[in-house]
């Protein structure tokens, strides 16, 4: 089976992603196929780590938090376990709109990118029907080619051609977590939840997040005090207004069509403003924007997923009917979307919304039982419907969608929209199939008016074909503290304890306790994610008895207890430091018990007419 994306990595909420759960004696066993996050992925949680965790020094870009898959206009982006993958416009080396990949490519030098350093995030924009530009992060910059303005202003980058762009001064490469793009714009998240902008568009647009622009490079975004927008967990950005989540569960948006939910009409935002929420912060699970700029009725749409109820809110822009209302009626308050006249859109686990093009506002929308919704402007059959230019007003199950599939993401380009199952190694595509954006070495403009699951192109190690583990080590070590220093034991003394755990899988983990019969452990419960290590939080101590003196040894288990994304509970049972030897006595019956000595003194005389015990 497929995972499912979802934005975990920045929103606190449980997974949508369906996993294979791997306890210490089980292996992953067959290959899960499944395509993404969530963020993960859409879920990956941040926050509530902790002050002493080591992190994996290597790259796994699958853990990144790229998104998984990126439409635009007529391209497509993936991202795989070796690197990022491109097909469509502009997606060779020279970005010309003539210089199309009809079959997947993936990003290296050998292949014509001529970068260097090790690839670390994407994005893709596109702000007309022939302009495509794609980036690449890696550890030694940024890179683009495409479209000139596809994504970023022409002063940054004013040849189609594959080369570097300049990041914003003082920001490294690897400050950046996330960084996505929409028709002109493109947003740049760092780890400290800063925002940086570069956009081509004028002075006066409000996209760049601040009173005064530099239209030719990057912005800073200010917050509400006139200092810099801080706290910045998660971000979309369309070409007229940008989306923004922070930590604290607070909605920011600017731009020149923004809107703030709360009954007012959309307008020039230079600065962020807090928006009105639809529901309480703690509930909130995904975002997602999608612009409409069709003749002069230029306008955006706000979405947010409700973790609780499982329906999706929405606001803004409806001329197009992507609100899923049912009409064409603008809102300037969240409404939940629905799938016919008075029958709210239940259930759903993953929204997303066409933000990386310019044109053509859709969205869509997976359920728990695995449904495809589809809902907003339909041309070309884009969103699985029979007639060109019918708008989709409620949210619809798209022909083609076959009963009983479990899809598992959902992307919408500008003429096209994409979906995935976990049954199927193709992906599913409806809409203008120009360009190549099928990705099957075919390059006609056919028009497909329901999803077709098996002529499109196969995406070798995609990261959302990965399966997702859910696996913990727990390593207890024991230590007799000798208070008196003469190297043996009392009763009374102590053994002091202390536990290392290391996250083995490739999921976050949260509610990770440790209990043990034999003492109380101290700390936690903690969260860790994929490859990392914690070496301070748990601890115990143990009194030492005159029992223990007579074995000379002290043995003793610890359990520990984690749950996945999905909030299932795994446990583990705790290795020792120091392994016990085979020969030990113990070891038929507990070979990862932990043994700690307690050597009793030598001689002890308490009666000259008796003879004591000399160890």
């Amino acid at each position: 089976m497929m995972k499912k994306y979802n934005q975990e990595a920045f929103l606190s909420q449980a997974s949508l992603g369906i996993e294979s759960r791997n306890n210490v004696n089980k292996s992953i066993g067959h290959k899960i196929i499944e395509k993404f996050l969530l963020f993960l992925i859409l879920f990956i949680t941040l926050g509530g780590i902790g002050n002493h965790h080591i992190y994996a020094q290597t790259i796994d870009l699958c853990d990144g938090l790229s998104d998984p898959v990126i439409s635009s206009q007529y391209s497509n982006l993936f991202k795989t376990e070796k690197g990022f993958v491109v097909f469509g416009m502009s997606a060779e080396p020279a970005g010309n709109p003539s210089s199309v990949n009809t079959v997947p490519v993936l990003v290296t030098p050998e292949n014509g990118y001529n970068y260097t350093g090790t690839p670390l995030l994407a994005s893709l924009g596109s702000r007309s029907a022939n302009i495509a530009q794609y980036l690449l992060l890696t550890t030694s910059g940024l890179y683009s080619w495409g479209g000139v303005r596809g994504a970023l202003p022409y002063m940054m980058k004013s040849s189609p051609a594959f080369g570097g762009v300049a990041l914003p001064t003082g920001v490294l490469p690897t400050d950046i977590k996330y960084m996505t793009s929409g028709g002109g714009v493109t947003a740049l998240l760092t780890n400290l939840g800063e925002v940086y902008i570069a956009a081509e568009n004028v002075a006066s647009s409000g996209i760049y997040g601040v009173a005064t622009p530099n239209i030719h490079g990057w912005n800073k975004v200010r917050g509400l005090g006139g200092g810099d927008l801080t706290d910045v967990k998660f971000i979309k950005v369309t070409t007229h207004a940008a989306f923004a989540v922070t930590n604290s569960g607070d909605f920011y948006t600017w731009g020149d069509k923004a809107s703030l939910g709360n009954g007012t009409a959309p307008a020039v935002i230079k600065t962020p403003k807090k928006m009105t929420l639809p529901f309480p912060a703690a509930d909130l699970k995904m975002i997602a924007m999608t612009l409409n700029t069709a003749d002069t009725f230029t306008g955006v749409s706000y979405y947010a997923l409700n973790g609780s109820n499982k329906k999706v809110y929405a606001f803004g822009d409806n001329y197009k009917a992507q609100l899923g209302q049912g009409n064409n009626v603008d809102l300037k308050s969240w409404t939940i979307v629905k799938r016919a006249a008075g029958v709210e859109l239940t259930g759903v686990t993953f929204i997303n919304a066409n933000d990386n093009s310019f044109i053509n506002p859709s969205a869509g929308a997976i359920t728990e039982d695995g449904t495809v919704y589809l809902w907003g402007h339909a041309i070309a059959g884009k969103l699985g419907n029979p007639s060109y230019m019918t708008d989709v007003k409620y949210a619809r199950v798209p022909d083609g969608f076959v009963p009983g599939s479990k899809a598992t993401y959902v992307e919408l380009g500008g003429y096209f929209s994409i979906y995935t199952t976990e049954d199927n190694d193709h992906f599913c595509f409806a809409g203008l199939s120009n360009y190549g954006v099928m990705g099957n070495g075919v390059n006609t403009m056919d028009e497909l008016r329901e999803f077709d699951c098996e002529d499109t192109g196969l995406i070798d190690d995609f990261c959302l074909n990965k399966p997702k583990v859910s696996s913990f080590k727990v390593v207890k070590h024991g230590r007799f503290e000798n208070p008196r220093g003469d190297g043996f034991a009392q009763v009374g003394d102590r053994i002091l304890y202390t536990f290392r755990v290391e996250n083995t899988g490739n999921v976050p983990l949260t509610d990770i306790r440790i209990t043990d019969p034999l003492i109380t452990v101290n700390g936690g419960p903690i969260s860790l994610n994929a490859g990392q290590i914690d070496t301070n939080t748990f601890s115990g101590v143990y009194i030492i008895t005159d029992a223990d003196l007579e074995l000379e040894k002290v043995y003793n288990l610890a359990t520990g207890s984690a749950k996945n994304p999905q909030q299932n509970t795994i446990t583990v049972e705790s290795v020792a430091q120091n392994p016990l030897d085979p020969s030990d006595p113990k070891y038929p019956t507990c070979p990862n018990c932990t043994m700690t000595e307690v050597p009793e003194s030598g001689i002890l005389i308490t009666n000259p007419m008796i003879y004591q015990k000399v160890k």
